[in-house]
């Protein structure tokens, strides 16, 4: 029997296990970053804003968000899909975080700002690091330094 030829199903179960620890990590660390900036959003707005209430929004509205999506493209009616999963959106962070709908739309414009802002200063924490050399040894660095360089926002 030619061994050679043959696929090793264990190393491929391994090689599964591994992708898929790493995709639930990636969505601890998304969902845990993306509670934070609600949490300081809603906090500005309302003192009673809990981290709790924020990473409680932050794990249902994607959720509602690409379901009612999913039902409208569907039907070709994805423009109101977009319109009503903002909508619902901002119901949920009405009601968990207990303010009005005004001031859940300030709180959607405040998280919106901050993710705006941090992305900002993510790219001149990484231009400024390249230009200082300090991720020259990291693989592929080239091409990370192209696109930061040639990345507009």
């Amino acid at each position: 029997m030619d061994y050679n030829n043959s696929i090793n199903y264990s190393s491929l179960l391994h090689l599964g296990i591994d992708i898929l620890g790493i995709i639930i990590l990636i969505f601890l660390l998304v969902w845990i970053i993306n509670s934070i900036i609600l949490y300081i959003a809603a906090k500005i707005i309302n003192n009673n804003a809990t981290f709790g209430k924020a990473m409680g929004a932050t794990f249902i509205i994607p959720i509602v968000s690409f379901i009612v999506i999913r039902i409208f493209s569907f039907f070709n009616f994805i423009i109101i899909g977009y319109i009503l999963a903002f909508i619902l959106s901002l119901l949920i962070i009405k009601n968990q975080f207990e303010v009005g709908f005004g001031e859940a739309l300030i709180i959607v414009i405040l998280y919106i700002l901050i993710i705006v802002g941090s992305i900002f200063a993510l790219k001149n924490v990484l231009h400024y690091s390249i230009n200082l050399q300090i991720i020259k040894n990291i693989p592929y660095s080239s091409n990370i330094t192209n696109f930061i360089n040639n990345f507009k926002l």
